[in-house]
């Protein structure tokens, strides 16, 4: 998340989306921490969200 900061800064972005295993619990709190909610869940992973949806 850090690194994709200076990139979309100075940049309109309307949302950022990430994916993460089920068993990959430390990217799962990165990513809320970093102020993303999980949006959506399938067999294999789970999709979160920041911003406006689409």
């Amino acid at each position: 998340m850090r690194a994709a900061r200076p990139r979309v800064r100075h940049r309109p972005v309307g949302r950022v989306i990430a994916d993460t295993t089920h068993d990959n619990v430390g990217s799962q709190r990165v990513l809320a921490k970093s102020g993303m909610r999980r949006h959506t869940t399938d067999d294999r992973l789970h999709h979160y969200e920041l911003g406006r949806p689409a």
